[in-house]
């Protein structure tokens, strides 16, 4: 279960499921089920940062100044609840054409949309024993 860090945010965890499922089924590096048996994994969390920035910085002065960023806190749990790590994503977007980042090629869903293929991404390294430190915690969108 996905759940906002603030009740403003209730849309979010519908659009993180929906890149994180994406995610995990264009890779095939995990199965989605829907309940929990032996051998499978479980991913839960709180979206804890939405931050719209401020698009006249984006705008005027660029170079990530007034970026749009979104962050979350997940843990990977077996089937019993047993609780295997614990990591944080996050996604930042400064903007679209340029240097100044005259236009907003992304809004705020798919900032979370993209934060929820992230976390499928660190999850998928870490089952193939990568570990989450193989994957960058934060990225930018540019």
């Amino acid at each position: 279960e996905i759940v906002p860090a603030d009740k403003l945010w209730i849309g979010a965890p519908e659009h993180f499921r929906r890149g994180f499922i994406a995610r995990l089924q264009k890779t095939k590096t995990l199965e989605v089920v829907q309940s929990a048996t032996t051998g499978v994994i479980r991913v839960s969390g709180q979206i804890t940062q939405i931050d719209k920035g401020d698009r006249a910085l984006r705008f005027i002065i660029g170079f990530g100044a007034g970026s749009a960023h979104v962050e979350g806190r997940f843990q990977i749990t077996d089937a019993n609840g047993n609780v295997l790590t614990q990591f944080t994503t996050g996604k930042t977007y400064a903007g679209g054409m340029g240097i100044g980042g005259a236009a907003d090629f992304l809004d705020m869903d798919d900032l979370v949309e993209k934060l929820g293929a992230a976390t499928a991404d660190a999850v998928a390294n870490w089952a193939k024993g990568g570990g989450l430190s193989a994957v960058k915690s934060k990225d930018s969108i540019t």
